[in-house]
């Protein structure tokens, strides 16, 4: 198995973590918000948070990278990063995943399929979420986004 850093952490004072495309990602984005809830004095939200994020990870490694989780490990050490971050907006914690693809998350009809319920959690345990698209000059590609209540 090739070395691969899993994750760079952002500066002091910045939330931001790097993540590789590996399976280990959504761990290391559920630890950070549990992390970044508490420091923000709202370890209330942590187990939600960390639900939404993982969901948004999982969503970005299966949908942007093709990663199956039927297929065992996988590694992309190849591929471009992507990144989670946790800010506080206003007094509302705010979740941040951005992924170099265009492709926009799209909730499906689960009931006709066996996968597809994760973006309908994450409406249902949130105040609001939705993406948008940066400019190429701020890096391209998509943030989806999400306000915890």
């Amino acid at each position: 198995m090739p070395n691969v850093v899993a994750r760079e952490i952002a500066p002091p004072g910045a939330s931001k973590i790097i993540l590789s495309p590996i399976p280990q990602a959504a761990g290391f984005a559920r630890d950070m918000i549990k992390h970044r809830l508490t420091c923000m004095g709202r370890p209330d939200l942590a187990f939600v948070g960390q639900l939404i994020g993982c969901e948004l990870v999982t969503n970005v490694l299966r949908h942007v990278y093709g990663y199956k989780l039927d297929e065992g490990i996988k590694i992309f050490s190849n591929r471009p990063k992507f990144w989670i971050d946790i800010t506080n907006q206003d007094g509302i914690p705010l979740i941040e995943v951005w992924d170099w693809s265009l492709q926009t998350p799209q909730k499906r009809n689960y009931e006709l399929e066996e996968s597809g319920r994760g973006l309908h959690m994450v409406e249902d345990l949130c105040l609001k979420w939705g993406y948008w698209l940066p400019k190429l000059e701020m890096g391209g590609g998509k943030i989806v986004w999400t306000l915890l209540k």
